[in-house]
């Protein structure tokens, strides 16, 4: 197979996530424009953290690409989430890196191109969490720094000019690295730390360069503790390297794999290969248990070198080119066919029938545990040797879009993602159950229909692979008229409207405001009320429009309710002036009401 991790689909990766939170969430910070944030406007994204420092409470901060962003600290005591909308550029080096020292913040959903030595890091996550990321770039030193944190489902790709190059450094503290590929000179590097690897994919090794000069996917130095599940490590290197290198220098060193795939390989056209997993004590000693797992090497797969270094292999198969699949060599162990033997980069996915499936060594299971592809890792008592189970999977996709539109204008829907066995697939818009036809055949996961009725209508796309596994989701729009700002031009409401509004709430109390709609004709007016609020240079609504009907001549009051976004943003401004627009009315599509000032 080939290596299936490209730019990562957020949407439909993060919502998986269990990422931590606070008990409460106190305010919302949109930086540039990003698409339906619901909030207070920042300036700029230094603004939006401070704000956000100052206030209780789990802040949320959206941030789109619209303009540059260089690196920046998210302090201790600052419960702050950043979210990136469209996937924008955070730009970090050695003067201004990205440091997270809160452990309850997150970033998720951006790109950070990292610049400069890369000493220090320009990626440092002292305390907290990154998920759904992107960190590209580098030449010499370290991407990413962590001490006590966790990477989740990001990709790390750092290959340098020289051996010196480190995708992630585990430094001294108790990291977590889950559904993340890092891509690196020397992949991971565990120095002093405990560190816990669950489905990671690593790619590593010197390609820029005539020579090689000693990556290794996974190096484990200054005593550290490492348990690698359902992973895989690759490496191109040369005999004098190792895919899995333990240095044993001080202290105890212990190692752990767990249904892991190991494929050292050659570099460019040299007929050696480097060793899938080493063991090396000078000074200290080191305890390698390597188990469920599956070495593809051709030479010298698994050594245990120097006084105090102990390998325990149970259940291990290793790859070689003259056995056979399934010859086995005793009941702990066997030899397999590598399915795509050559220097390639290969992930080995066994096939239906293989002896890879279902021949693990029946150790207790883990609570949920899944393979590298997601799957069930347990299945009838037994696991399968290695990293990966065989079955096909479908497409995973999400469907982005807003669920109110605005009648006679473009709306845009988005379908992201990716399919796990990268096949090619084919998308199929409907609206309200009609085929629709995209903008722009080069971009089929694009559509931006207009709507040109009031009400409700449906969006659905269905994503289908070759093999005929298919994904669908639906979303519910809201069709409204257009606010006053979008009427055409010279044309205005009668000087005499049928009805009118005024706002009587003048601070926000419940999670409502009143508004006395009168009826000024002899039939019943029917419509809705909207309410706005003028934030800077663009409008906010403060809610879903609330219906009402007056019986002719006559008044009542009509609660119109609130959002949270909207609550949030009254408190923090210490209240907002308040507009009032009745909607639908017969004759005429708007009339503006009597707003006011509504406090706290």
């Amino acid at each position: 197979m080939s290596f299936p991790f490209g730019r990562f689909a957020l949407p439909a990766l993060i919502a998986a996530l269990a990422l931590p939170t606070a008990a409460a969430r106190a305010d919302t910070f949109c930086v540039g424009a990003p698409l339906g944030c619901h909030g207070v406007a920042s300036a700029t994204l230094q603004d939006a953290l401070d704000d956000a420092a100052a206030l209780p409470g789990a802040d949320r901060v959206e941030l789109d690409g619209s303009a540059p962003v260089s690196g920046f600290t998210i302090v201790a005591g600052n419960v702050v989430e950043l979210v990136g909308v469209g996937e924008p550029t955070i730009y970090a080096d050695d003067a201004a890196p990205v440091t997270i020292d809160e452990p309850q913040a997150t970033i998720r959903g951006v790109d950070i191109y990292t610049r400069g030595s890369g000493v220090p890091a320009p990626v440092q996550l002292r305390r907290g969490t990154i998920a759904g990321s992107y960190i590209v770039n580098g030449t010499t030193g370290t991407a990413v720094r962590v001490v006590d944190g966790a990477l989740r489902t990001t990709r790390v790709v750092y290959f340098g000019l020289d051996a010196g190059a480190v995708g992630v450094l585990a430094d001294g503290g108790t990291a977590t690295l889950e559904d993340t590929s890092v891509e690196s000179t020397t992949g991971i590097l565990a120095d002093g730390a405990t560190l816990t690897l669950n489905r990671v994919r690593v790619k590593a090794g010197i390609i820029l360069t005539p020579v090689p000069e000693g990556g290794s996917a996974l190096r484990v130095t200054g005593g550290s503790t490492v348990i690698a599940d359902d992973s895989a490590f690759a490496l191109a290197g040369t005999p004098a390297d190792a895919a899995i290198d333990v240095r044993a220098t001080t202290g105890a060193t212990a190692v752990t794999l767990r249904s892991v795939t190991v494929h050292p390989q050659p570099f460019d056209d040299l007929p050696a290969i480097s060793q899938g997993v080493r063991a090396a004590c000078s000074g200290g000693t080191a305890n390698v248990e390597v188990l469920d797992t599956v070495v593809t090497a051709y030479a010298t797969d698994l050594v245990s070198a120097g006084a105090g270094c102990v390998v325990d292999r149970q259940h291990a198969a290793y790859a070689t080119a003259e056995a056979s699949d399934g010859a086995m060599l005793d009941a702990g162990s066997f030899l397999f066919d590598l399915p795509v033997p050559g220097r390639t980069w290969v992930e080995t996915t066994p096939t239906f029938g293989s002896v890879l499936i279902d021949h693990s060594s029946g150790r207790p299971a883990r609570n949920g545990e899944a393979d590298l592809n997601g799957l069930p890792r347990v299945v009838d008592g037994w696991r399968d040797i290695g990293a990966y189970e065989y079955q096909h999977r479908a497409p995973e996709f999400a469907l982005e879009g807003g669920t109110e539109a605005v009648v006679d204008t473009d709306q845009t829907f988005v379908a992201r993602g990716q399919d796990p066995d990268r096949d090619p697939v084919t998308i199929a818009w409907t609206v309200d159950g009609a085929p629709a036809v995209v903008n722009d055949p080069n971009s089929p996961g694009l559509l931006q229909p207009r709507f040109t009725s009031l009400g409700r209508h449906v969006v659905c796309v269905k994503v289908t692979d070759s093999s005929g596994l298919g994904s669908r989701f639906e979303q519910t729009v809201e069709v409204v008229p257009k606010p006053v700002s979008e009427t055409p031009a010279g044309r205005n409401p009668p000087a005499s409207p049928a009805v009118t509004a005024t706002l009587l709430s003048r601070r926000l109390g419940s999670g409502s405001l009143r508004v006395r709609v009168a009826c000024r004709r002899a039939v019943a007016c029917a419509g809705m009320v909207r309410l706005t609020a003028k934030l800077g240079r663009r409008s906010m609504r403060l809610g879903r429009a609330a219906r009402f009907r007056v019986g002719a001549n006559r008044t009542a009051v009509v609660r119109v309710p609130l959002t949270t976004a909207a609550r949030r943003t009254l408190r923090h401004h210490r209240g907002l002036t308040v507009r009032v627009t009745v909607l639908r009315t017969s004759g005429w599509p708007w009339v503006a009401g009597v707003g006011g000032r509504v406090l706290p």
